[in-house]
C-alpha cells in the first residue's frame, strides 16, 4: 500500500504539467491500469506478511540453534546509520530519523538533561518543534517498538556501539518510549541502553529521552517497524494518540490445525503456547534454556504438526506478537492461541553482557528481562519468517606462487578456483594464506587490497581473485673471514631456490670479487684481498644474495698509553675519565673487573679516545682496590672504607606484668663492633650481647610481682633502650551471660581493671561479632552483636573478655504459619506490609486485587533491636495493627492503624524474660479483638493474653510442658466457630494434630494427619474455599508442588493440588483475601528479580491476579 501513495503522489504531480499531448494520455491510462493492478496484487495477497522483522545483530553462537547460529531476519544494510549534515541520523533498516545527540541537549528555551513522564518531556518535544529543531516541527517521542530497533544484542554496551554508529552523547542508561505499562498505567515502557533490557519504570522518574520522526525512506527490505496496539492516550502526543508504524492486517492471525501463522510478520507459530508434551520423548512444562533449545529439536525430529523447521524464537520475534495496548496476556484481542503462560518464554538470545544468561519476554505484560539460563521459563516454537536470496561466491588464484583462500562462515576452501551461496546481506570474511616459498600479492576482482583478510557483503553475486608470487630465501656459507696482513683469496658458497637470482658485489676497494658477481639458484662467489700495510686492523663487507660477508684483515701493530693510570675515591659513589693515545685505526676496549666500578662510555674506540667511568659507594669500614683494562693496560680504583654510626629500633617496648621476650634490631656499616649489656637484673640479654654489622640483641623481661609499675634499660652500642613494665593486674565482667531471641541484636559487657592493665576481647563463634573495645588499657566497654539465628534449634556462643568467658545463648526461629488479614484500611481487603532490613523502613501496599491502589512509609529508621512480631486487629475497629518486640528488653509495643497512619500506640508490657516467646495472634476468645499466643521455649508452657486495644484484659495457661518435639505450626478457626484453633505438628514423626479452642479451654483435640513427609512443608492457613473455616496451603520442597487440605475442624473434608512443579524462585510470602470475595488468595516472590505476583484464589483453583511489582531489591522483606 505504501508502493500505491507514492505512485499515486507521483501521478498527480505529473499531471499538472501535460497539455493534451496524446502519448502522455496514453501513459495516464497505462498508469492507472498498473495501479488497478497493483490494488487486486494487494489485495489477493493479503494473506502475505505486512513487514519483514530484522534481524537482531547477534552474530555469536552459544548453543546449537541459538540466534547466533540461524540468524533470522532481516540482515541489516551496511553501513546501518546515515550521518547526515543537519545533525540528525538516518536508519537504513527502519527508515526512521533520530537526532543525532542522544544526550537530551537545552536548545535555546528547551531546557534538556533527564526528563519525567510526561509533563516535562512533553514540554520540551513541543518547544522542540515550535523551534524548527534543526528544521523540522514533527519531532516525537518513539513509541517502544521504535525505540527497542535501536538495539544490538551483539554489544554488551548499546550505547558505546551506537556513539561508534555516528550518534553523540548516547548514555548507557534508561531511556523513554511514548508507550504506557498497561498492568500499572503510573508507568512507561523504558529501553536501557547499557544492554538492551525492555522494562518498565515510574513515570514521576527522570531520564533520558530520544526524538525520532519519519525520513521518507522505505525500510530495507520491508523492515518496517509496527505499531504497538496501544490506542488509549494517557498525556500529550503519546504513542496511544500518534499509533506510530506498520497497522496490523486484518484478520491477524490464520489457524490451521494445531498452528498459528501471523500475518503481519509471516512467522508461524504453536497453537498450543503452553509448551505442551509431544509423544514419549518430547518432555513440556518449564525448563532451562538449554532444554528449551534440546525441546525444540524434539519437535523437529517428531515432526510436530507436520513440520521440520521448527526452532526457539529470537527476541525480536517474541516481542513482534505484543499488543501493548491490553495485557494478561498482552496479546491482540483476537489471537486464537491455547494455554498463554503468565511465566517468562526463552528467546533464542545469550546475555551479551553475562553470557550465563539468555533474553526473555513475558508474554503477560511484555517486558523483557535476561535470566539465568539455569532457570525454568516457558518455550514457544515458532518456524518461517525472512529468509532472503541466496548470491553466489566465485573465488580463484593466480600468479607465479601458491597458496589457499578460505572463508568465514565457512563455504569457501580452494587453492584454485572455487564457489558457495551465501545468504542476501552475509558478512564474509575471505582469508588468504600463501604456500612455502610464495608470498601473498593481492585481491582482484570485487576484494581490493594486500591486507590478508577482505570482508564482503553479499548483496549480489561476487568474484574475487588471489594472486600468490613465488618467494626467495637465501643463505650463504660461511659468513665471515679473517686475513693475516698479506694478501690472499678464498669462496663463498650461496644456497637459493631455482629461478631466484641474485649478485655479488664488495664494499671495501682492497677487496675484489673475482668470480659468481651474479648467479641463479645455488651458486660460489670468489674474492681476493691486498695486503694490509697500516699499523691498524680493517674490516670490510662484501653483500651477497642481499646477505653480509665480512672480511676482516690484521694490520702491522699498535701501542696505547693511558692518562692516568689510577685514581683514589672517598667512600661516597663519584666518576671521571680516562685518556687512551694511539696510532689512527688501532681499535681498543675498556673492561671493569670489579663490580663497584662501571664504563658508562668509550666501552671500546679506534685511535685515540677517551673512557668514562663510575664508582658506586663503599657500604663497608674496609678499604677497597680494583682494576680496569683498558687497550690491554692496567688502571687501578682505590677507594675508602665507611666510619661507624649505629641506630637501634624500637627505643623502647612495654610488658605487661607478667613479663615476655622481644628484639631489638641495630643497624650500622659491616665490620662495625658493638655489644649489648642489661643496667637491671631483671632484664636478661640472651642473644646479640656482642657482634659485628648490623644485628638483633634477644632479650627477656621477669614477671613483676609487685603492683607498682617499672623502668629498666638496655645499653646497645652505646644506645639506650627502655623497657617500662606494668604491675599485677586482675580482672572482671558485668555480666557474665546473655539470651537473645532468634532475631539477634547487640548489648555490652563491662570490664573492670586498674589504670595500665591491658586486656582483649575475642569472638570464638562466627554469628557473634565484637564491634567495638576490641582492647583496651584500663577499665571500659565491649559492645558486640548477635547475627539472626536461621536454624531450628537453639545456640550457644562466647566471647573471651580480659581472660573471662562471656556465655550469649540464643533461641531458634519459629516456622509458624500466620493467619491474618492484614487488612490495615478496613476495606475488606487484604494489604502487604513491608520492612527494609538495611534502613529499618516500614511501608505498606494498600491491595486491590493484584494492583497496588496505594500506599505510603507508616515509619522510617526504626532500630533492628525492634522486630514485627505479629499483625491483628487488637481493638475491634476492623483494620489491622502491628505488634513489636525489643530483642534485647523483652518489651512489647502495639500501634494501632489506621490505613498508613499510626494513630495511637502503647507499652503491652516491659522487660519480658526472653524465654517467653510470641507463637501467633488470633481472635482466641471470639470477642473480635486479636489476642496474643505464648508459649516458654525452656518449660514448653503455652499461655493466652485476651487483649482490649493495648491493655491485658485476662489470660492463663492453656497447658503446661508440651514436649520439644511438637512445635507450634498455625492458628485459625477450623471448625467455623469465630473462635482461633491451633495446629501442631510432631517433628520427629511429621504427624499433624489440632486444639479446637474457646478462650482458655481446650474444646476438643485431635490428630489431622499421621507422618506427613518432611519435604512437605506448611506454608499458609486460610479460608480459601469461602466456607468461614480455616483450610492448610502445603508446598513440596523438592518438586515446587502446590496442594491444599480443606478443613472442618480437625477432619480433611477434601485436598486438591493448585499448581504443580513451581519454579523454587517463586516462594510463598504470605495469604491475604486481595480481593475481598472472602476467600484467602497467595502473595508470591521471584528471589531473584524482586518480583511479586498476586494470585487470586477459589478454592484450589487460580481465578485471575497478576503481577503487583517488578524489581523490589533484596533488602524489602514482607512482614
Amino acid at each position: 500500500m505504501e508502493v500505491l501513495f507514492f505512485m499515486t503522489r507521483y501521478f498527480f504531480r505529473e499531471r499538472e504539467h501535460i497539455h493534451g499531448d496524446r502519448a502522455h494520455r496514453m501513459g495516464i491510462w497505462f498508469f492507472l491500469l498498473m495501479v488497478v493492478m497493483l490494488v487486486f496484487v494487494a489485495v489477493v495477497g493479503a494473506n502475505a506478511a505486512s513487514l519483514n522483522i530484522a534481524q537482531t545483530g547477534q552474530t555469536t553462537s552459544y548453543a546449537t540453534g541459538d540466534d547466533g547460529a540461524v540468524r533470522a531476519g532481516v540482515p541489516w544494510p551496511d553501513p546501518r546509520f546515515t550521518v547526515n549534515s543537519d545533525q540528525t541520523i538516518t536508519d537504513k533498516l527502519t527508515g526512521l530519523m533520530w537526532t543525532k545527540n542522544a544526550a537530551v541537549p537545552t536548545v535555546g528555551s528547551c531546557t534538556g538533561v533527564s526528563l519525567a513522564w510526561p509533563s516535562t518531556i512533553i514540554t520540551y518535544v513541543n518547544c522542540l518543534n515550535t523551534a524548527a529543531y534543526l528544521g523540522y516541527t514533527d519531532w516525537r517521542i518513539p513509541n517502544i517498538n521504535e525505540l527497542d530497533s535501536l538495539t544490538n544484542l551483539q554489544e554488551a554496551n548499546v550505547a558505546t556501539w551506537l556513539n561508534s554508529k555516528g550518534f553523540s552523547g548516547m548514555a548507557a542508561s534508561i531511556y523513554w518510549s511514548s508507550t504506557t505499562y498497561q498492568v500499572l498505567t503510573s508507568k512507561a515502557f523504558v529501553v536501557d541502553m547499557y544492554d538492551g533490557t525492555l522494562n518498565s519504570i515510574d513515570k514521576s522518574g527522570s531520564y533520558y529521552v530520544l526524538l525520532v520522526r519519519d525520513s521518507g525512506l522505505s525500510p530495507y527490505n520491508s523492515a518496517y517497524v509496527s505499531v504497538s496496539g496501544q490506542t488509549s492516550t494517557y498525556g500529550g502526543n503519546d504513542d496511544g494518540v500518534l499509533k506510530k508504524g506498520m497497522p496490523w492486517p486484518s484478520p491477524r492471525f490464520t489457524t490451521s490445525s494445531g498452528t498459528v501463522t501471523d500475518n503481519l510478520t509471516g512467522l508461524t507459530w504453536t497453537k498450543d503456547a503452553g509448551t505442551p508434551t509431544v509423544g514419549s520423548s518430547c518432555p513440556g512444562g518449564y525448563m532451562s534454556w538449554g532444554s528449551a533449545l534440546d525441546y525444540v529439536a524434539c519437535l523437529n525430529t517428531a515432526a510436530y504438526q507436520g513440520y521440520t523447521d521448527w526452532r526457539l524464537p529470537n527476541k525480536k520475534e517474541l516481542l513482534s506478537l505484543l499488543n501493548r495496548g491490553s495485557f494478561g496476556p498482552s496479546l491482540p484481542s483476537d489471537h486464537p492461541f491455547t494455554n498463554v503462560q503468565a511465566n517468562a518464554y526463552w528467546s533464542s538470545n545469550t546475555s551479551a553482557v553475562n553470557a550465563g544468561k539468555a533474553w526473555t519476554v513475558y508474554i503477560y505484560d511484555g517486558i523483557s528481562p535476561a535470566y539465568d539460563k539455569t532457570s525454568n521459563n516457558s518455550v514457544w516454537a515458532v518456524r518461517g519468517g525472512y529468509t532472503g536470496s541466496l548470491f553466489n561466491l566465485t573465488v580463484s588464484t593466480s600468479g607465479t606462487g601458491s597458496g589457499t583462500v578460505t572463508s568465514s562462515p565457512s563455504g569457501i576452501n580452494c587453492g584454485s578456483t572455487c564457489s558457495a551461496p551465501f545468504s542476501s546481506g552475509a558478512s564474509v570474511t575471505l582469508t588468504a594464506a600463501a604456500s612455502d616459498n610464495s608470498t601473498f600479492a593481492g585481491w582482484g576482482g570485487d576484494c581490493s587490497g594486500t591486507a590478508l583478510t577482505c570482508p564482503l557483503t553479499m548483496s549480489a553475486a561476487k568474484t574475487v581473485t588471489a594472486t600468490f608470487t613465488q618467494s626467495c630465501n637465501y643463505a650463504i656459507s660461511p659468513t665471515s673471514k679473517t686475513f693475516t696482513l698479506s694478501a690472499g683469496s678464498d669462496t663463498v658458497t650461496v644456497t637459493a631456490a631455482g629461478g631466484c637470482s641474485w649478485t655479488a658485489i664488495s664494499s671495501a676497494g682492497w677487496i675484489t670479487v673475482n668470480s659468481g658477481s651474479s648467479g641463479n639458484g645455488n651458486g660460489t662467489v670468489g674474492y681476493s684481498v691486498t695486503a694490509n700495510t697500516e699499523a691498524a686492523q680493517r674490516i670490510g663487507t662484501i653483500t651477497i644474495a642481499t646477505k653480509t660477508f665480512t672480511v676482516t684483515q690484521d694490520g702491522t701493530g699498535c701501542s696505547y698509553a693511558l692518562s692516568p693510570t689510577s685514581k683514589t675515591f672517598t667512600s661516597s659513589s663519584g666518576s671521571d675519565n680516562i685518556t687512551v693515545t694511539t696510532s689512527s685505526g688501532c681499535s681498543w676496549t675498556a673492561i671493569s673487573s670489579a663490580g663497584w666500578i662501571t664504563v658508562n662510555t668509550g666501552s671500546s674506540g679506534s685511535g685515540s679516545g677517551t673512557v668514562a667511568y663510575s664508582v658506586a659507594a663503599n657500604t663497608t669500614i674496609s678499604q677497597r682496590t680494583g682494576t680496569m683494562t683498558i687497550a690491554g693496560e692496567t688502571f687501578t680504583v682505590t677507594q675508602d672504607g665507611l666510619s661507624c654510626t649505629y641506630s637501634i629500633s624500637p627505643t623502647s617496648k612495654t610488658f605487661t606484668s607478667s613479663g615476655g621476650s622481644d628484639g631489638v634490631s641495630l643497624t650500622t656499616n659491616t665490620g662495625c663492633v658493638w655489644g649489648a649489656s642489661s643496667n637491671v637484673d631483671w632484664i636478661t640479654v640472651n642473644s646479640g650481647s656482642y657482634s659485628a654489622g648490623s644485628g638483633t640483641v634477644g632479650y627477656s623481661v621477669a614477671a613483676n610481682t609487685g603492683t607498682t609499675q617499672r623502668t629498666g634499660t638496655i645499653t646497645i652500642a652505646g644506645k639506650t633502650f627502655t623497657v617500662t613494665q606494668g604491675g599485677a593486674c586482675n580482672y572482671s565482667i558485668t555480666p557474665t551471660n546473655k539470651t537473645f531471641t532468634s532475631s539477634g541484636g547487640s548489648n555490652s559487657v563491662a570490664v573492670t581493671t586498674d589504670t595500665g592493665c591491658t586486656w582483649s576481647a575475642t569472638s570464638n563463634d562466627s554469628w557473634i561479632t565484637v564491634t567495638s573495645g576490641s582492647s583496651g588499657t584500663a577499665s571500659d566497654n565491649v559492645t558486640y552483636s548477635v547475627a539472626a539465628n536461621t536454624g531450628t534449634t537453639q545456640r550457644t556462643g562466647t566471647i573471651t573478655i580480659a581472660g573471662k568467658t562471656f556465655t550469649v545463648t540464643q533461641g531458634a526461629p519459629s516456622d509458624n504459619v500466620s493467619f491474618t488479614k492484614y487488612d490495615f484500611d478496613g476495606d475488606g481487603k487484604g494489604d502487604v506490609l513491608w520492612r527494609n532490613s538495611t534502613t529499618g523502613d516500614l511501608y505498606i501496599w494498600l491491595m486491590n486485587g493484584a494492583l497496588i491502589k496505594g500506599g505510603d512509609f507508616v515509619a522510617k529508621g526504626i532500630p533492628d533491636i525492634w522486630q514485627v512480631k505479629a499483625i491483628g486487629d487488637f481493638n475491634g475497629d476492623g483494620k489491622s495493627d502491628i505488634l513489636w518486640q525489643n530483642t534485647n528488653s523483652g518489651g512489647v509495643y502495639l500501634w494501632l492503624m489506621d490505613g498508613t497512619i499510626i494513630k495511637g500506640g502503647a507499652y503491652v508490657v516491659e522487660g519480658l524474660p526472653s524465654e517467653w516467646e510470641i507463637l501467633a495472634v488470633a481472635d482466641f476468645n471470639g470477642d473480635g479483638r486479636s489476642d496474643i499466643l505464648w508459649q516458654n521455649t525452656q518449660q514448653g508452657d503455652v499461655y493466652i493474653w485476651f487483649m482490649d486495644a493495648t491493655g491485658i484484659t485476662g489470660g492463663g495457661y492453656m497447658t503446661i510442658g508440651i514436649k520439644s518435639d511438637w512445635v507450634f505450626k498455625a492458628v485459625g478457626d477450623f471448625n467455623g466457630d469465630g473462635k482461633a484453633d491451633v495446629l501442631w505438628q510432631n517433628k520427629t514423626t511429621g504427624d499433624v494434630a489440632g486444639w479446637l479452642i474457646n478462650g482458655l479451654s481446650i474444646l476438643s483435640t485431635g490428630y489431622v494427619a499421621i507422618g506427613i513427609p518432611d519435604k512437605w512443608k506448611m506454608k499458609a492457613v486460610g479460608d480459601f474455599d469461602g466456607d468461614d473455616k480455616a483450610d492448610v496451603l502445603w508446598q513440596d520442597a523438592t518438586t515446587g508442588d502446590v496442594a491444599m487440605w480443606v478443613l472442618d475442624g480437625l477432619k480433611i473434608v477434601s485436598g486438591n493440588y493448585v499448581v504443580r512443579g513451581m519454579p523454587s524462585l517463586w516462594q510463598i510470602k504470605k495469604t491475604g483475601d486481595y480481593n475481598g470475595d472472602d476467600k484467602a488468595d497467595l502473595c508470591w516472590q521471584h528471589s531473584t528479580s524482586g518480583e511479586v505476583y498476586i494470585w487470586l484464589l477459589n478454592g484450589s483453583a487460580i481465578s485471575g491476579g497478576g503481577s503487583a511489582a517488578v524489581g523490589l531489591t533484596s533488602d524489602w522483606q514482607v512482614q
